[in-house]
């Protein structure tokens, strides 16, 4: 029998590309038995691996009641449960809740705790805070994270912002940065050589704080200068749709948009690559502009022009690898003029399309990530259990 992994991503669902396609699944094919815990996800389609046991856990329930506070603790009570029950080798959290019900269920078990930052959290629980709060919401939150980041034996964080915080904490170092890249192969080059029609590509969900509005306004604007269509590959998150559709019908977009929804993880890249412009247009905010999004690796990939938020981590990435521009993408006109002057310039898409490519090829792929992880766990599975 393989040593035994645990993951714990109880705020995560078991479709989830970074948490199962990626990490739980490779390390099942490195020979280790891994068990994720975490919640359904009939929308997308699950990795199967004779390793690979994916468990559905009661949904952590958000809310300020007693009764809503009281469930979410039976629910982590629960979690560690099964952590001790399974008696693991190495405890993988994705989520600070998770990553307290590591460092509990550790004490018991010894197992040592690998804990993989997806988000600035702090940052995304001073936004939904009363304003005059969020300063101080902030620092109790960041406080939080940096007594989990002092006390689990691995940080894996998802951006050089995130990274830097860490990294002051831990000056011994297990720090590292794990891009959330594809596999190369599964994300063919797209053709820049298109002619008069340029496809510009929006992977994921879309809202408004996803820049849907500056987004669909945006495409509205480049139309009136160049043939372009979009498209959206993922979903427009629920309570958005009539936005979206109103929008749509305004500019007359119906024609110009195609939605292809949520894709089995293998289609994604051959539809990606039917653009040559890939689009980040989160709008400003703590956590969107200091985190990586998944997508923004997916049009690296396909060897699209970027077009990104200005003072992004986003944009720190795409100015180290010259591959795209940074924009104010709270205003539609700057994303507009970034479009058509890419779309007008073939020779600046090409060249933009091909670092992007190289860089993910060369360094930030997930054949080259996977080896960090592997590397990560094979030395705390190494480890004398504490």
């Amino acid at each position: 029998m393989g040593m035994k992994i645990v993951v714990l991503c109880a705020n995560h669902s078991l479709g989830d590309e970074r948490v199962v396609v990626r990490q739980s699944l490779s390390l099942a094919q490195a020979g280790y038995d891994v068990t994720v815990l975490g919640r359904e996800d009939p929308e997308k389609r699950l990795p199967v691996h004779p390793r690979l046991d994916l468990r559905s856990t009661a949904p952590l329930i958000r809310g300020a009641s007693l009764a809503s506070k009281l469930g979410r603790f039976k629910v982590l009570f629960g979690l560690r449960r099964q952590v001790l029950d399974l008696r693991p080798d190495l405890i993988v959290a994705h989520e600070p809740d998770s990553a307290f019900v590591a460092l509990s269920a550790r004490r018991r078990c010894g197992a040592p705790v690998h804990f993989d930052v997806h988000e600035c959290f702090e940052e995304m629980a001073a936004e939904r805070a009363p304003r005059l709060l969020r300063g101080l919401v902030r620092f109790l939150v960041w406080r939080m994270m940096a007594h989990l980041g002092r006390r689990c034996d691995w940080i894996t964080v998802v951006s050089p912002t995130t990274a830097r915080q860490f990294r002051a904490l831990r000056p011994e170092g297990r720090v590292d940065i794990l891009h959330n890249s594809p596999r190369s192969g599964l994300f063919p080059v797209c053709n820049q050589d298109v002619g008069a029609e340029v496809t510009l590509c929006h992977e994921g969900w879309l809202d408004i704080s996803y820049g849907m509005q500056q987004l669909i306004e945006a495409v509205a604007l480049a139309r009136k200068k160049i043939k372009v269509r979009l498209l959206l590959v993922g979903k427009v998150r629920v309570g958005s749709e009539q936005a979206f559709d109103q929008l749509v019908k305004q500019h007359d977009l119906g024609a110009v948009i195609q939605a292809t929804g949520w894709l089995p993880y293998d289609e994604v890249g051959r539809t990606d690559a039917q653009a040559q412009i890939g689009l980040v247009v989160m709008q400003p905010s703590g956590n969107n502009y200091g985190s990586l999004s998944n997508k923004l690796y997916s049009y690296m990939a396909c060897g699209h022009a970027l077009v990104v938020p200005r003072g992004s981590a986003s944009e720190e990435l795409v100015r180290q690898y010259h591959c795209g521009v940074g924009v104010d993408v709270t205003r539609a006109e700057e994303i507009a003029a970034a479009i058509v002057r890419l779309a007008q310039d073939v020779g600046q898409r090409k060249e933009f399309g091909a670092n992007a490519r190289r860089a993910i090829v060369e360094e930030l792929s997930w054949e080259h990530m996977e080896g960090t992880l592997r590397n990560i766990c094979s030395e705390l599975t190494a480890r004398p259990r504490t």
